[in-house]
């Protein structure tokens, strides 16, 4: 049997754990994305998604919803990468929807929305804070005001503290639908006052006519 001069492979050793340690601690550098590689083009024909690096919305947006996919995004992040975001939705949550959007715009990684069947209300919104914006050809996309929301009818409740409250909704509905316009505004490419219009006629939107106005920057054929 060969005898091991184990003093002889100490320092080997001692070099293998220092380049381990070394890796752990280093800080990910996220290089420059080039979206052009995403394509450019107005129409293209499919978008690849990548499952292990995708998000999912895929129902109403509840604040819960929200929290998990912003956890979800930070874990993403973790490595360099695009960062793909399936979008079919009604809607949800006004505050999850301002949170997520917030994440999606800070990420370090580029964010790609992709919608495959609807992207309504707040959903819309979501799209709006990714890179690059892609809708399937059967898409559906819809953008309406902000609805103030209901309240609690308790026992003791008198006209004057109804009044209250109906008040207080209708203010935040308005702080709301001002945060959506904003949001809107940056991408779209029609002025402030048609979005409003668009939002007043409460109607589902083809995807030719968002991107003829800016809601989406590419139609998958």
């Amino acid at each position: 049997m060969t005898k091991v001069n184990y003093f002889a492979i100490i320092p080997q050793l001692a070099k293998i754990v220092k380049s381990v340690i070394h890796k752990r601690n280093k800080k990910i550098e996220y290089k420059p994305f080039n979206l052009r590689a995403l394509g450019g083009a107005r129409k293209m024909k499919t978008v690849l998604l990548n499952p292990s690096r995708s998000l999912h919305l895929g129902r109403s947006l509840s604040e819960r919803d929200a929290d998990t996919l912003i956890a979800e995004l930070f874990q993403l992040n973790k490595t360099e990468g695009p960062i793909y975001l399936q979008i079919n939705s009604p809607g949800g949550s006004a505050p999850g929807a301002n949170k997520l959007y917030d994440n999606i715009v800070n990420s370090p990684n580029p964010v790609i929305g992709v919608v495959v069947g609807d992207c309504f209300s707040m959903a819309a919104t979501i799209l709006q804070a990714c890179d690059r914006r892609y809708a399937s050809k059967h898409s559906r996309l819809h953008i309406h005001h902000v609805t103030h929301p209901g309240f609690i009818l308790r026992h003791n409740d008198t006209v004057k503290s109804l009044r209250k409250k109906l008040l207080e909704g209708i203010e935040l509905a308005q702080k709301d639908d001002k945060i959506l316009i904003d949001i809107l505004e940056k991408r779209m490419k029609i002025s402030r006052k048609e979005i409003i219009a668009i939002m007043d006629k409460d109607e589902a939107i083809t995807p030719e006519r968002a991107l003829e106005i800016g809601l989406i920057d590419v139609i998958i054929d």
